[in-house]
């Protein structure tokens, strides 16, 4: 479930649900995404990423003896940013509980 939020408040208004579903699929744009490794320590991996509208998910490929995917058989909790660095700046965050998918098929 995503919710919108400002995160800046003073500094513009939040995105609305058409604005934020036209960011997150027509920009190409890497998501940082935010895993904890096995001794604790946060790693942020740049990825690329499908959202699909439908079920308000976000898809990432990565190999199943990636860094990534390692320490999610470890914790499934996840922190993710997506920001366009050209003005107007604008960005999406969030947390989740990731699940790890043999293969997917859209």
């Amino acid at each position: 479930m995503l919710k919108i939020l400002n995160a800046s408040p003073g500094f513009g208004a939040p995105l609305s649900e058409h604005e934020l579903k036209d960011f997150l699929t027509t920009n190409v744009l890497n998501l940082y995404f935010g895993t904890v490794d096995e001794e604790g320590h946060t790693n942020i991996h740049p990825v690329g990423y499908y959202y699909d509208q439908s079920d308000k998910r976000f898809y990432i490929l990565t190999g199943k003896d990636s860094k990534k995917t390692i320490n999610l058989r470890n914790s499934k909790m996840v922190y993710f940013c997506i920001d366009d660095p050209n003005p107007p700046y604008k960005g999406v965050r969030g947390k989740g509980i990731a699940r790890i998918k043999e293969r997917c098929e859209f």
